[in-house]
């Protein structure tokens, strides 16, 4: 079982403890930072078939692999600084593993965007949330930002989402966390389940 320590803790690390051992340190340490063997505040955990372990590292805005028994880490999504383009993360929360592709509740960016970690994606692709829109003056759209993702309560809108789940189905189901909702997308198409429309 994987351990994220808690998120208003002062140590970022990835405990990995199996009943019948003590825990054991598999990422980060006592001090956080931007290298590729610490994390800073660290949130979300998933482990693919081979045994490597997939950390969001919150505060460093990507999200990073450790191969099994490897010192440190590799960044396989984000760039290590906040940002709105495709190639960039702002406070990665969750993450989910489905296959080779890993999903990322990229919270402040408001927006579920996925990554396919088997072939090395250097950007992602957007899932759900909105683009942010370009009005003129007069209040019509003069086009859409490629970079960045406004956060809101609309249907096809996130508001700091921190985790999802993948169904078998591909359905996606997001914890909608600022607007206190769940959100289900099924073929392109937001409905709430759970929490105020």
């Amino acid at each position: 079982m994987c351990i994220p320590d808690p998120i208003w803790a002062y140590r970022p690390q990835i405990n990995f403890r199996k009943t019948e051992f003590p825990i054991q340190l598999l990422a980060g340490g006592f001090r956080g930072g931007g290298d590729l063997w610490q994390l800073r505040r660290p949130y979300g955990v998933a482990r693919d078939s081979s045994g490597n372990t997939y950390v969001s590292d919150t505060m460093n805005h990507r999200v990073q692999r450790w191969v099994s028994m490897d010192q440190a880490g590799e960044t396989v999504a984000g760039t290590g600084a906040p940002g709105g383009g495709l190639d960039q993360l702002k406070f990665p929360r969750g993450i989910w593993l489905e296959g080779d592709v890993l999903y990322i509740a990229d919270s402040g960016n408001h927006r579920i965007v996925s990554w396919n970690v088997a072939a090395g994606d250097t950007s992602g692709t957007l899932v759900a949330g909105e683009l942010g829109v370009l009005y003129d003056r007069q209040g019509q759209i003069l086009g859409y930002e490629s970079t960045c993702c406004r956060g809101g309560s609309g249907a096809a809108q996130l508001l700091e989402p921190f985790g999802m789940f993948v169904a078998s189905s591909g359905d996606l189901y997001i914890a909608d966390t600022g607007n206190d909702r769940i959100v289900h997308l099924s073929g392109g198409v937001s409905s709430v389940l759970a929490g105020l429309a």
